[in-house]
């Protein structure tokens, strides 16, 4: 037992450092919230769960007679069915929960350290592990967690691939990604992020033929793991995905918005008009008829393709602009709106729309009239410090030839997320790829930290 925790004293130490402060937090909120404080998309996930486990029927829906839903992704509501049944309260949930995200704070570490020296590694694990808001996040009942935890698993065991080709490790990789997807579908389309990165990482180290065989391996072991949920699906909805959710965020929020961006419609008037849209396609006399039914989401995403397509260009320019606050929204509202602090409209402004249309007066309005809105412009200035450092350290990793392939491989991570998430755009999106931005941020540190220390070593 001595010999094991000698060998594993920095990971012991890292998840404890991870796990004490987030059962303090979540205490804390038990005794002051009671146990409902830590809901915040359990209102959807928990009946769908209890459902499929106890009646064998996926669906959120709480009224008889019950029928199948295409959303949300299986594997979170499962997971809090099973946890519910075991014990029914929110607060074991959050335990768990955080034991699981001390865990991932571990494979940060470890996977930085197949690539980067012991200080850089324990620092950006610590740097992830306290950082506000995912110090905070892993104590609400959302999916991101359990996602997080099986994603980094998955890119770690991927990186030892890597390093030694061993197919236990390809499989394992391909296995919890796999896994991940079946609790967030925007894991389902990152296998052409996992073909470029091991093109990346691999390219005339071993041979053409190998990397394929590799990458046809990786593809079917994790096509035999979401096949299960996908043919589901196929057969009783005609759309072979994880979850049908994308379409509906995407008519619901993102049409909508782009409409109000790219024309002369508000965002109420672009709502009545997709809203209509759908009506006269399905035939039906409102659009309540239709509002959240499987059978009618292939209108919503036809209407959704229908408009992209009209502008593709406009589109893509709005994208890219929209997916920013994936790298500059702290989040740090989230965290006072938990404890019941009163936000006004401060949370619902929002300020790439705003930047888009030029309101300037709106937002100098907000800064002057909410105090709360302050916090989201601190954190904002918080993060686009911290977006700053991290490319300075983009540029010194691709200047040093050892360590190009795994900036390459990283910047394709960050850029994966950063895209997806687009319009809705938000700090718990960002989670996934803040590991190796944070790895980014300490090695700019680090190189100027003993740059100063060789210089002052020089000079004396």
């Amino acid at each position: 037992m001595n010999d094991w925790f000698k060998k594993n004293k920095i990971v012991v130490v890292l998840f404890l450092l991870a796990l004490i402060p987030r059962l303090v937090f979540s205490l804390i909120a038990f005794f002051s919230l009671g146990d409902q404080g830590f809901i915040a998309g359990a209102d959807v996930y928990l009946p769908a769960g209890l459902n499929f486990l106890t009646e064998g029927v996926f669906t959120n829906s709480l009224t008889e007679p019950l029928i199948p839903n295409s959303f949300p992704a299986p594997g979170y509501p499962i997971l809090l069915g099973i946890s519910w049944l075991i014990i029914p309260k929110y607060l074991f949930v959050v335990l768990w929960q955080n034991i699981i995200y001390s865990l991932f704070i571990v494979f940060v570490y470890k996977f930085a350290r197949l690539f980067f020296n012991n200080t850089i590694s324990i620092a950006s694990a610590i740097f992830m592990a306290f950082e506000p808001f995912s110090l905070f996040w892993s104590s609400t009942v959302m999916s991101e967690t359990p996602f997080l935890f099986l994603f980094m698993l998955s890119v770690y065991l991927l990186a030892l691939s890597w390093k030694n080709q061993k197919w236990k490790y390809i499989i394992l990789s391909a296995i919890f990604l796999g896994l991940a997807a079946w609790i967030r579908q925007i894991a389902f389309l990152f296998y052409p992020a996992i073909v470029v990165m091991t093109f990346i990482m691999l390219w005339r180290k071993i041979a053409l033929v190998n990397i394929i065989k590799i990458l046809v391996v990786f593809l079917f072991v994790f096509l035999a793991i979401t096949a299960p949920w996908c043919i589901r699906n196929k057969i009783q909805f005609d759309s072979y995905v994880i979850s049908n959710q994308t379409h509906l965020l995407y008519f619901f929020n993102v049409v909508p918005n782009f409409l109000a961006l790219s024309t002369n419609l508000s965002v109420d008037q672009a709502e009545e008009y997709i809203n209509n849209l759908a009506v006269t396609k399905a035939g039906v006399d409102n659009f309540n008829d239709i509002y959240l039914k499987d059978e009618y989401i292939p209108i919503l995403k036809e209407i959704n393709s229908s408009i992209i397509r009209a502008q593709p260009l406009i589109f893509l320019k709005f994208h890219l602009i929209k997916a920013l606050p994936a790298l500059t929204d702290s989040g740090w509202t989230n965290i006072l709106n938990f404890w019941n602090i009163d936000l006004g409209d401060s949370s619902s402004i929002n300020i790439s729309n705003l930047l888009v249309q030029k309101d300037f007066q709106t937002l100098f309005s907000s800064l002057k009239n909410m105090p709360t809105f302050w916090v989201r412009i601190i954190g904002i200035i918080f993060w686009l410090l911290i977006d700053l450092i991290a490319l300075i350290g983009v540029v010194l990793m691709i200047r040093n030839k050892k360590l190009l392939r795994i900036a390459l491989a990283m910047l394709v991570i960050i850029g994966y997320f950063f895209i997806t998430s687009s319009w809705a755009a938000m700090a718990r999106l960002r989670l996934p790829l803040q590991p190796f931005l944070f790895i980014f941020v300490i090695y700019a540190i680090y190189y100027f930290i003993k740059s100063y220390e060789n210089k002052r070593r020089y000079t004396n």
